[in-house]
């Protein structure tokens, strides 16, 4: 009974639509359509202030706003708003456009507004869609599904099959690539590249000046290398990539208290069961404790140091890791400052430039270094 009850008012709805080429309205209510304006089926239609009209096979042009009742085929503009109630099949221009069902095709203006988007795009300021099988490039875009890309400032998604790229990246679950500078995902396979990136299980790997990934590498670390400081720090990322993060003290350096602050990148790579080797190249800034962190110190006690490391699980969670390490310095402190190498291989020592009243100095030499993780 239902069905053909259903059946019944499409055709009478059906039956009740009226074809004309030429639809101009004033307002809705005073147009050449008059009361049958949400029946009639138009080539062409004229808003001089904003009509309302079935459905448009063709063109529609409204000063303030265009509103269709059913589906719209080809193109809408108006200075103020588009709203098809049906579906789109073509071109929406205007600071809002609104499309209840399917819109294939684009919408361009500040607020784009669609039930789903089967394939096209959405351009404005915020985009809000169920289903995106296209693009979506504003400030803020806002889908549930997306089979395509979105480019903007922030980016929202449940589901991602394709491309974020923005400010603040939002994925449920995705497969692709993240691309801001901050990539937040509860779960997913690809790449994530950023700033900050945070996920709860990657199968894939993650690239960033922080990198926090649930099952990825995770790693804390106390260590002593050929200057004398002993470091605090952790090495966090994805299966195979991970940052250096490290703060060292020496109270009893010469001429007195140095601080020590470290950074870096680095990969790791599982060899056996408990055998495994890191490579990071780390960058160093020290400081004395009066003076620290003041940024001048930055330019004036630098160093880089390239670590391959050999590691070896004890336990569960607990290793050791050791090996040797080579680094370059700059200095300020005269033409020659050995505080740094005397147990190690000095391998040079040039004045490369002026700086400031100042000879810069550079430096390198070879070291080792040893500590425990716990994982």
């Amino acid at each position: 009974m239902r069905i053909l009850l259903s059946v019944a008012v499409f055709c009478s709805v059906s039956l009740g639509l009226v074809r004309r080429d030429v639809s101009v309205s004033f307002v809705p209510g005073i147009s050449t359509n008059w009361s049958e304006a949400g029946n009639v089926v138009t080539r062409l239609s004229f808003n001089v202030v904003g009509g309302y009209i079935g459905a448009v096979e063709g063109f529609e042009l409204g000063t303030a706003f265009n509103i269709d009742r059913f589906d719209s085929r080809g193109g809408q503009v108006a200075g103020g708003l588009n709203v098809v109630g049906g579906r789109m099949r073509g071109g929406q221009v205007a600071p809002v456009n609104v499309t209840g069902q399917e819109l294939r095709g684009a919408q361009v203006g500040c607020v784009n507004i669609a039930g789903n988007v089967g394939a096209g795009c959405q351009v404005g300021v915020v985009n809000i869609t169920t289903d995106v099988n296209g693009a979506q490039v504003s400030c803020a875009n806002i889908s549930r599904n997306v089979w395509g890309v979105q480019v903007g400032n922030t980016n929202i998604a449940s589901m991602l099959r394709g491309v974020q790229v923005g400010n603040a990246n939002i994925a449920g679950d995705f497969r692709g690539l993240l691309l801001g500078n901050a990539n937040i995902t509860e779960a997913g396979s690809g790449f994530l590249l950023g700033n900050v990136n945070v996920c709860s299980e990657l199968d894939g790997e993650a690239l960033g000046n922080v990198s926090i990934i649930g099952d990825g590498y995770q790693a804390f670390s106390l260590w002593a290398d050929e200057t004398g400081i002993p470091q605090l720090g952790a090495k966090l990322g994805s299966k195979h990539i991970y940052n250096v993060f490290g703060v060292g003290l020496a109270p009893l350096a010469d001429p007195g208290p140095r601080w020590l602050l470290a950074y870096g990148l680095g990969g790791h790579f599982p060899v056996k069961r408990r055998l495994f080797i890191d490579f990071d190249v780390t960058s160093h800034v020290t400081s004395s404790a009066e003076d620290f962190p003041l940024p001048e110190f930055v330019a004036y006690n630098f160093y880089a140091k390239v670590r391959p490391q050999l590691g070896i699980s004890l336990g569960r969670h607990l290793s050791v890791v050791g090996g040797p390490t080579f680094s370059l310095r700059t200095y300020t402190n005269g033409p020659r400052d050995d505080r740094y190498t005397d147990f190690t291989l000095g391998f040079f020592n040039r004045r490369l430039t002026q700086f400031m009243s100042a000879d810069v100095w550079c430096q390198g030499w070879g070291g080792l270094m040893v500590g425990i993780q716990y994982r």
